[in-house]
C-alpha cells in the first residue's frame, strides 16, 4: 500500500519561534498563507491522481494510483486541509482521532514549564463544521480530555497507527492519504525502524514543510521510505520554515 503522508498547512502556532512557543494556543487555525498552500496543494493533488485528457486518462505521474481513503487527525489545521484535499478529489475524509500531533491537545501553564491538557472539540462541533466528516461511531464528548501526552506514549500510538494500516488487508496498489504532523511523522517513521518500548525521545530526523508530501510503501514484510517532505508544488512564496 502506498501512503501519502501530507502535512497540514501554515498555522498560527507556526509563527511562533521558540521564546514565543509558551505563546502556543492548543488547537490553532490555519493562516491565510497556510490557506493559500493549501490551494497549491490541492492543484497538486489533482494533478497527481486526477487522469486527465492530456494523457490519454492515465494518471499524470504514472508512480501514482487512486486514492481510496483520505485519513486526518482531529487538529483543525489538519481536518481544514484534508477537507480541501478531499474536496478537490471529489471525495470524503475519515477522521483518525490517533494520528494526532505529539502532546494532544494542550498549553503551557501561565506560572511555570508544565503543559497543561485541555478537552478538545466534541462530535456536535465536528459535525457543525465539518458535516461529510466520517466520524467514529464511539466519539462523543471531547475527543482528547487527557493530560499532556508524553512522548514515549505518542510512539506507542504511532505504532499502532502504523500496525492498522499494515495489518488491513489492502491491495498493493492501493493509495492512501493522510493529513497529519510533523512530530507524529517522526515517530511513525521511528517505529517502522524499532519497537516503540525504546523511544522516549522525539526523533527529530526527518524535516516537513507545511503542505509537504511524503509517500511510504507500506506492507506486512517491509516498509520503506520513497519520497519525503516534497515541497515542490509551493512556490518560494509559499514555502515556510519546517517547524
Amino acid at each position: 500500500m502506498r501512503l501519502f503522508y501530507v502535512r497540514h498547512g501554515h498555522s498560527s502556532n507556526n509563527t511562533l519561534g521558540p521564546i514565543e512557543g509558551r505563546s502556543r494556543v492548543e488547537d490553532p487555525p490555519l493562516t491565510p498563507l497556510g490557506l493559500r498552500q493549501v490551494e497549491a496543494l490541492c492543484t497538486a493533488v489533482r494533478r497527481r491522481f486526477i487522469s486527465s485528457i492530456a494523457c490519454n486518462g492515465r494518471p499524470e505521474d504514472s508512480d501514482l494510483t487512486p486514492v481510496t481513503h483520505i485519513y486526518s487527525s482531529l487538529m483543525q489545521r489538519a481536518l481544514v486541509t484534508a477537507t480541501r484535499v478531499a474536496e478537490a478529489l471529489a471525495m470524503r475524509v475519515t477522521a483518525w482521532p490517533d494520528t494526532h500531533e505529539v502532546g494532544g491537545i494542550y498549553r503551557y501553564c501561565e506560572s511555570g514549564d508544565e503543559m497543561i491538557g485541555l478537552p478538545g472539540n466534541d462530535r456536535a462541533h465536528f459535525e457543525a463544521r465539518f458535516p461529510d466528516l466520517l466520524l467514529p461511531y464511539e466519539l462523543r464528548g471531547p475527543w482528547w480530555n487527557r493530560p499532556f501526552e508524553e512522548v514515549g506514549e505518542a510512539a506507542h500510538r504511532a505504532a499502532r497507527v502504523l500496525s492498522s494500516l499494515t495489518g488491513e488487508p489492502r491491495r498493493a496498489d492501493e493509495a492512501v492519504i493522510l493529513v497529519g504532523h510533523r512530530g507524529f511523522y517522526n515517530l511513525l517513521l521511528a517505529v517502522m525502524q524499532r519497537p516503540a518500548r525504546q523511544i522516549a525521545e522525539m526523533p527529530g530526523l526527518f524535516e516537513l514543510h507545511n503542505c509537504a508530501i511524503s509517500r511510504i510503501d507500506l506492507s506486512t514484510e517491509h516498509s520503506r521510505v520513497v519520497f519525503s517532505n516534497d515541497a515542490t508544488h509551493l512556490g518560494p512564496d509559499l514555502l515556510t520554515p519546517p517547524r
